[in-house]
């Protein structure tokens, strides 16, 4: 999670320039040797959220299609993903 620092709303292309960069970042600083096993997603401000003071960014995370606990009605995570090591 990074809050955007711009003023005025930036627009969609300019936060996914930041994002992806920054949240690609984390996952492996999270997951530690699991990385290639999630891939990243985020959510963040639009327009009207951006205008109400809104300008977190959240990283998420779900596990990457073929990884080893993929099941066959969808991927699921349980406990944390986070590294212990």
């Amino acid at each position: 999670m990074f809050d955007l620092t711009e003023s005025s709303y930036p627009g969609d292309t300019a936060i996914q320039e930041e994002s992806d960069p920054q949240c690609g970042a984390a996952l492996p600083a999270y997951t530690g040797d699991h990385a290639s096993q999630y891939y990243f997603s985020y959510y963040s401000p639009d327009q009207f959220s951006w205008s109400l003071g809104d300008r977190v960014v959240a990283c998420v995370l779900s596990r990457a299609p073929g990884s080893d606990h993929e099941t066959s009605g969808g991927t699921k995570l349980r406990g944390t993903a986070r590294s212990t090591s």
